[in-house]
């Protein structure tokens, strides 16, 4: 085979890598739906408009939710 630009291997990189530092992501989240209970640490349950803070809140909001039944 020729020697020629195609076959020969790329040359070695000797310089070390760059780290990339990550930033931390900082979440907001709105106050429970239901009791107004600040939200720190997540929803228990996530809704459209927010999310609520424990199951005794959840059920309540479930409860609210309009059902729609098709009438036959």
């Amino acid at each position: 085979m020729a020697n020629n630009r195609y076959n020969k291997p790329a040359p070695a990189q000797y310089q070390p890598k760059q780290k990339v530092e990550q930033k931390e992501v900082t979440l907001f989240f709105s106050n429970c739906l239901v009791c107004g209970k600040k939200i720190t640490e997540g929803y228990y349950g996530s809704w459209e408009n927010g999310g609520t803070c424990s199951k005794t809140c959840e059920q309540a909001q479930e409860l609210r939710r309009p059902t729609f039944i098709k009438e036959t």
